[in-house]
């Protein structure tokens, strides 16, 4: 049975990880922008082709800040987001009116958005993944042998690099007569402040 696995690398905040993550967001805001109003004007989403011709042609600045599959990776984000908006309000042509939980923009001064580069822009030789040139990053050390592609994930106080792969595992040992499930539940941290509740999200999404 083929899986997805993830190889995580904690990485400390830097510079060029930093920059990557912020153009992402400039990306983000602008095509929330755009899908919002359409939204507010139609009642309708812009899938993600029509949303990529619009930014090419309208806000090529904004695009071209990424390499252009991460741009793409950014715009598919954000088609994903308003689908799962739109599922999760099955009342909204009942009661438009309760349909209030649209997705949100990105802090404009200090906001970071996740950077996806797939395995057709990065190379991976001698168990060294090499990004794109434009990423300005350096090699990264992996155990990978499959790889699907690389997700940058901004947190709190450092980022993630995620190294997403194929894995063969047998499932030959699997039964389904013992089964054993826990749900933490974001309550069960205790936060001692506004601060405390954000790391305590974080580690929770984490666990997810």
């Amino acid at each position: 049975m083929l899986v997805t696995r993830v190889e995580r690398h904690i990485v400390d905040v830097n510079q060029p990880l930093t920059d990557l993550s912020y153009v992402s967001k400039n990306l983000y805001n602008c095509a929330t922008f755009i899908m919002r109003q359409n939204f507010i004007k139609n009642h309708k989403i812009i899938n993600y082709n029509m949303m990529d011709k619009i930014i090419k042609r309208d806000y090529p600045e904004v695009y071209k800040g990424l390499p252009a599959q991460s741009s793409q990776q950014v715009l598919r984000l954000i088609e994903k987001n308003w689908k799962s908006f739109f599922k999760a309000n099955q009342e909204y042509n009942k009661n438009p009116d309760k349909f209030k939980g649209r997705p949100k923009y990105k802090d404009k001064e200090n906001g970071l958005n996740i950077v996806i580069f797939t395995n057709q822009q990065c190379k991976l030789t001698d168990n060294k993944i090499r990004f794109p040139k434009k990423a300005n990053l350096p090699e990264l050390t992996t155990t990978v042998n499959n790889l699907q592609q690389i997700r940058i994930v901004p947190k709190y106080q450092h980022f993630v690099i995620e190294v997403v792969y194929k894995k063969e595992v047998s499932n030959d040992k699997l039964t389904h007569d013992n089964v054993l499930g826990i749900d933490l539940g974001l309550n069960n941290f205790r936060c001692k402040s506004y601060v405390d509740k954000w790391q305590a999200i974080e580690i929770y999404k984490s666990i997810l």
